[in-house]
């Protein structure tokens, strides 16, 4: 296939720590949202302008593994070649009957984990049996975990979904547990909705940690995926601070922070239920991974450009991945695709981009002991 030589998305430099050293501990990471055709077949229904500048062909995966959009996500899967691989936004029986045969044939062990409340589609993890192997993994709907998380605080109905996955290195035998998610978008419209979820999700990444602790094992963790958050909010700070200064809870009370598409008329202030549902949870807000850090961040310097790109003014940085500063050490990180490359063709999909979202990379090797040398 040439597409993929062609492809901006292969223009892209591997970014390396200078001090940091290669070698067969290190191992890489992938977080894509690969866009569900479940949205796309739903929103064309109301909205005849969604991805308007894309063609037909290039959107629904019509024809199996024949479709252009599946024959591009394989050959840049196929290209990035990462030891583990989370992607969200994948279609239920995609995965089952396409995705998951195709990864085999790759060397990938797969994962799955579906929405709740009947929505066809999730979150999955794929890692490389050579590199890893699968000691544990667990699935939490996050509307199950809210009542844990909140006790008898009411919070929205969520039909979000984290897969996690404990997995063993086989050269240096350390335990890596590995999470993806994808929260809440709605609109940018429900941030305190989202800060919840953090909520719910970092206290399930932290309580399976701690339960593989005590068997003796020495365990760190990463979380990725397609938060639906930018740099500037709030709960951004949850997942690198682990809390929230009162500044920081004042300006998650508002809207000012919040980069609206240009598409759609800017609140003047927080809907009332979300309002309300701040009141409610703003004692327990409080996230227990406190040593995360952003690879991305780490590395670069700054977050990407955008990692979501719908047409001009449709730029977000949405997706991320976490790492547990204290026992991995971030050591490459591959550069994201820049808005100028995306602008000849709109926005994304398009016929070098199989979804919305853009893929990113890193790399990390473990540190052992690290809390005892310092």
């Amino acid at each position: 296939m040439n597409h993929l030589e062609a492809a901006p998305c292969t223009r892209r430099a591997l970014r390396r720590v200078d001090e940091a050293k290669t070698g067969q501990h290190e191992f890489s990471i992938v977080t894509y949202n690969i866009l569900a055709d479940h949205w796309i077949k739903q929103n064309t229904m109301n909205k005849e302008y969604w991805y308007s500048y894309c063609p037909n062909d290039y959107k629904i995966r019509t024809q199996g593994k024949r479709s252009h959009r599946h024959m591009l996500l394989m050959a840049e899967l196929r290209w990035l070649d990462s030891d583990i691989v989370c992607l969200q936004e994948v279609d239920t029986l995609y995965f089952s009957e396409i995705l998951k045969e195709e990864l085999s044939k790759l060397d990938y062990e797969g994962l799955f984990a579906q929405k709740s409340m009947g929505i066809p589609e999730g979150v999955a993890l794929f890692f490389k049996r050579d590199k890893f192997h699968l000691e544990e993994t667990k699935t939490f709907h996050l509307k199950d975990l809210a009542v844990h998380c909140f006790k008898q605080t009411a919070t929205p109905k969520m039909r979000e979904v984290a897969l996690l996955a404990a997995l063993r290195h086989k050269i240096s035998n350390n335990l890596l547990v590995v999470g993806v998610t994808h929260l809440r978008w709605g609109e940018l419209l429900q941030t305190v909705t989202q800060v919840c979820q953090i909520l719910i999700v970092t206290h399930a990444l932290s309580d399976m940690v701690s339960s593989l602790e005590t068997e003796g094992n020495q365990v760190t963790h990463i979380l990725c995926g397609d938060f639906n958050i930018e740099p500037q909010f709030p709960a951004y700070q949850l997942l690198k601070e682990g809390r929230l200064t009162d500044k920081e809870m004042r300006t998650l009370g508002g809207v000012d922070y919040i980069r609206w598409s240009p598409d759609m008329e800017a609140p003047s202030q927080l809907l009332p239920d979300q309002v309300s549902l701040l009141n409610r949870t703003k004692a327990q807000i409080r996230n227990p991974l406190g040593n995360l850090q952003s690879a991305y961040k780490s590395i670069l310097g700054a977050e990407p450009q955008c990692t979501n790109h719908e047409g001009p003014g449709c730029e977000f940085t949405l997706d991320y991945i976490w790492f547990d500063s204290m026992n991995l050490e971030a050591t490459a990180a591959l550069e994201t695709v820049t808005p100028a490359a995306i602008e000849p063709y709109t926005g994304l999909p398009n016929e070098f981009f199989p979804s919305d979202h853009l893929s990113l990379k890193a790399y990390f090797k473990f540190v052992t002991n690290k809390k005892m040398a310092e």
